[in-house]
């Protein structure tokens, strides 16, 4: 069996307990201020607007690339640009390693091909250690997270006594 970097988060509520996991893979939810990138597939542009409406009612700044961008903006919520890979530079892997990142939000858009701009974004990220996430759940839980807000009042939990 190989490992796949699982976290296992105990607490007394849900947010608190995606928080602790967030924690454990050493995952930086974006605070204020902060900045995230979305990027994602037709069929998630939809759904991803609440998400990014939370983000942006947090004061985060968010940036998107032409569809998603479009699709945000038709449903009220403004996101600066952000160019492709393809096109010029400074483009979406440039922002990425500058460093002034603080999450990614990108779906894939098909299979395990290493040719595509997901797969490059996804690539980039990790490489310059930010956090991306790549399915709409997932953001969902960040929104929540992020909404809980502080980890000082996270308790440890003994699991002998659950």
């Amino acid at each position: 069996m190989k490992s796949t970097g699982e976290v296992l988060g105990i607490a007394e509520s849900f947010p608190q307990a995606l928080l602790k996991a967030f924690k454990g893979a050493n995952m930086k939810v974006p605070k204020k201020g902060g900045r995230v990138i979305i990027t994602v597939k037709d069929e998630d542009k939809g759904e991803i607007v609440g998400i990014a409406r939370g983000l942006a009612d947090m004061n985060i700044e968010l940036f998107a690339t032409e569809g998603t961008r479009k699709a945000l903006g038709e449903a009220g919520v403004e996101a600066m640009p952000v160019s492709r890979v393809s096109e010029a530079h400074p483009n979406i892997l440039d922002m990425i390693s500058s460093g002034t990142v603080d999450l990614v939000i990108n779906t894939p858009t098909r299979g395990r091909k290493h040719d595509t701009d997901g797969f490059k974004i996804r690539r980039t990220a990790v490489e310059h250690s930010v956090a991306c996430v790549t399915a709409i759940d997932t953001a969902h839980a960040i929104l929540t997270v992020r909404e809980y807000g502080r980890s000082a009042d996270l308790k440890p939990i003994d699991i002998t006594t659950i």
